[in-house]
């Protein structure tokens, strides 16, 4: 994948290759893959008929934020789902297959966690739909991909053309600002951000250009991530 080809793609598994070839930044590259993978499963909650599926969820940002070992997430997800057992290619139960999708965030590699839970949200939609066959499985693939695509985006930016922040914006207001965003998933206040990052000295039009942008803005935005030195 080119740098143009990664501004217009829709299909994830391809950004997702280019991240893996392309983003240096090896612990925040596994982070944000395996946070995408919770934003996805997120998607599904309405789903998932076992309150162990949020708290899951819960406990995997505890894990992406360094408040827990891998050693306390895996039999997290393990006493999560052991009690549904296997899931097999024809189960239908939507409440089991959400559930099962909770494994995709143990996966050992990062991409793979990522590729997994997208896989689990085009299952279930297909079962949703009740529509099979080749032609289609294809066009919702694509038709989910392509909502994605844009969250990739906010995570990386670009990979091909790494951000040079300056230290010096990281001022006592963009840092609360940022933080406080962060914390509460709220990002309305992008905008001012941006304010005070110029009023800090960036010109940066990358920088101010995304702030100020309709997004989605979410956690794990690049800019977010600079400022609290998460990147």
């Amino acid at each position: 994948m080119t740098e143009e080809e990664w501004e217009k793609a829709e299909l994830c598994g391809g950004m997702i290759q280019a991240i893996t070839r392309h983003e240096k930044d090896y612990l925040r590259r596994g982070r944000l893959l395996r946070q995408f993978a919770v934003l996805v499963l997120h998607d599904l909650k309405q789903h998932a008929h076992d309150s162990a599926f949020q708290s899951a969820l819960a406990t995997a940002e505890e894990y992406l934020d360094g408040e827990i070992g891998w050693r306390e997430l895996e039999a997290v997800i393990h006493d999560s789902t052991v009690r549904y057992g296997p899931v097999s290619h024809e189960t239908v139960d939507l409440n089991e297959l959400t559930l099962d999708g909770l494994k995709c965030l143990v996966k050992h590699q990062p991409h793979e966690a990522a590729i997994s839970a997208l896989g689990r949200r085009i299952r279930i939609q297909q079962q949703l739909n009740g529509v099979e066959g080749a032609r289609y499985s294809d066009w919702l693939e694509n038709a989910i991909s392509s909502q994605y695509a844009k969250v990739l985006r906010e995570y990386f930016h670009n990979p091909f053309r790494p951000i040079a922040f300056d230290p010096s914006w990281r001022t006592s207001t963009a840092v609360a600002l940022a933080q406080t965003m962060y914390d509460s998933r709220e990002f309305g206040a992008m905008p001012i951000l941006a304010d005070a990052l110029q009023d800090a000295g960036c010109e940066d039009d990358a920088i101010l250009s995304h702030c100020r942008g309709d997004g989605p803005h979410v956690r794990g935005c690049w800019v977010v991530d600079l400022i609290l030195r998460k990147a």
